[in-house]
């Protein structure tokens, strides 16, 4: 009987043990568990609250490593913009010439450089005549003056018109290019241009050209205007198939025209 009842108290013992450390387990870990995975949802909490606090004040939170990294990018799209601006106001420079004397000089009357511009154009005209690439009729917008003599306003416009189209017309005869006839070169209204965002420092000439040429020859002559010395850039290009290699081309493109000092005063 002894025997039994103190295997009987041994169980119990056994029992109270067990459960003990059980409490024990739950206070010093799971407890303490429950009591962190609290602590860190009320952080996240909190962070979130400040966070809207942010968006709500429009305040912009950007890592340091990313600032730093847009801050270069910015730099270099800066640094490659000015290159850019750099080089076509020089090449800006032969847009901006006037017809100069046998001595090199520039003309300085209007009616002397009238007599001028009649004698550029009628050479102009004359070697699209003698050329291998047949035109239509007043292919080439120069402008007839008649009996009256062009103010200096004029003249100014007029001038910048001649180099594009000079410059055009050895593009367009070029061997290589293979153009098979030239329909017209025109200059479209520039209003719409002038209202542009940099209309401070620089001005658009907008012009058309239409040509007939093999299909395989238009990026070279698209090339060959991007090249050019002029600072031309290309619009739209619109391609009419014509025969079975021969296509029409007509170009919408316009040239920049930097304002000189006394021009954007």
């Amino acid at each position: 009987m002894e025997i039994s009842a103190a295997k009987k108290n041994m169980f119990w013992f056994i029992i109270g043990g067990a459960i003990v450390l059980m409490v024990a387990f739950y206070y010093f870990f799971t407890n303490s568990y429950r009591l962190d995975a609290s602590k860190k949802a009320a952080g996240m909490e909190s962070s979130l609250s400040r966070l809207e606090v942010y968006r709500t004040k429009g305040v912009k939170i950007i890592n340091k490593k990313w600032k730093s990294a847009e801050e270069v990018k910015l730099v270099k799209v800066k640094e490659k913009k000015l290159s850019k601006y750099k080089e076509l106001s020089e090449r800006d420079i032969h847009i901006e010439k006037i017809f100069s004397t046998g001595q090199g000089e520039e003309i300085e009357d209007e009616a002397i450089w009238k007599n001028m511009y009649t004698q550029r154009v009628n050479l102009l005209n004359d070697t699209l005549a003698k050329s291998n690439v047949p035109a239509s009729a007043g292919a080439l917008p120069f402008r007839n003056w008649g009996d009256g003599i062009p103010t200096w306003d004029e003249i100014a416009k007029e001038q910048k018109r001649y180099w594009i189209v000079e410059e055009l017309l050895e593009i367009i005869l070029k061997e290589n290019l293979e153009i098979k006839s030239l329909g017209t070169v025109n200059f479209r209204q520039e209003g719409f241009y002038q209202n542009n965002a940099s209309s401070e420092f620089y001005e658009f000439v907008p012009f058309t050209i239409n040509v007939s040429m093999d299909i395989k020859r238009i990026l070279f002559l698209l090339d060959a205007l991007l090249q050019s010395k002029f600072p031309f850039e290309i619009e739209a290009v619109n391609i009419n198939r014509k025969s079975d290699n021969a296509v029409n081309v007509v170009i919408d493109a316009f040239v920049i025209d930097f304002k000189t000092g006394e021009e954007s005063t």
